[in-house]
């Protein structure tokens, strides 16, 4: 039987993350957490998420810098970007980027978020090879 699938949630926000984290681990997910980006590449050196969630603004390395840095140490590992703010420019800057999908905070429904990660896992599948 295949282990459960890993999310990371790097988001500076601890309610945000204990929110999302709880959602997904009852969704069957294994969840692991940074409070910022440089964390958040600690967690992927160490953990190998199949997928990882990401604010955009957060301190000492923000979700653009994250981004960069990611694909660069582990470009197959698909992202999805949480944000706060509505400006189309970085929503579009941050898909540019390389990021799968862009959802907004606060969140009106989870199940939006955890179909989300569903989809992208199932299109990118990238440690099952």
């Amino acid at each position: 039987m295949p282990s459960r699938r890993t999310v990371l949630i790097t988001d500076d926000d601890n309610d945000i993350r204990l929110t999302l984290r709880a959602y997904l681990e009852d969704c069957d997910y294994r969840v692991i957490e940074a409070e910022d980006g440089l964390a958040g590449l600690a967690a992927v050196k160490k953990e190998k998420p199949d997928v990882v969630i990401t604010d955009l603004r957060m301190p000492h390395l923000d979700g653009f810098g994250f981004i960069d840095r990611l694909k660069t140490e582990s470009p197959r590992t698909p992202v999805i970007i949480i944000t706060g703010t509505g400006d189309p420019a970085l929503v579009e800057e941050a898909l540019c980027a390389g990021a799968a999908a862009c959802l907004f905070k606060p969140f009106t429904d989870l199940a939006v978020l955890a179909s989300a990660v569903q989809h992208i896992l199932e299109r990118s599948r990238p440690h099952d090879i």
